[in-house]
């Protein structure tokens, strides 16, 4: 079975030939906007969905609770650490959101 990605719009300029996805061998790529992409990983028709591009706390927070309680996260693309809120600047970039089966 093939990896179901979701890549957002403003990360699809972004991304680049050495990121992984050239690691997952054809992998199936839609783009969606951030809130609806995290929606399919928690209807789990889809499994990764990879933002590289800046984005607000409060675009992210609402979708990280659901997915959370859905038994999925949101982490950090460069960092792995579960994203957290109230941050000096407000912003996080680079994250990745999955669901219960792929922590």
């Amino acid at each position: 079975m093939k990896i179901r990605i979701i890549i957002p719009k403003l990360s699809l300029n972004i991304m680049d030939e050495n990121n992984f996805i050239k690691f997952l061998k054809n992998p199936i790529i839609n783009s969606y906007s951030n809130n609806l992409g995290v929606l399919h990983i928690v209807e789990s028709q889809t499994d990764i969905f990879l933002g590289k591009h800046r984005i607000n706390e409060w675009s992210i927070c609402a979708c990280h609770a659901i997915l959370k309680y859905a038994g999925g996260n949101i982490k950090d693309y460069d960092l792995g650490d579960e994203l957290e809120y109230n941050s000096k600047y407000l912003v996080h970039f680079n994250y990745v959101c999955y669901s219960k089966f792929k922590e």
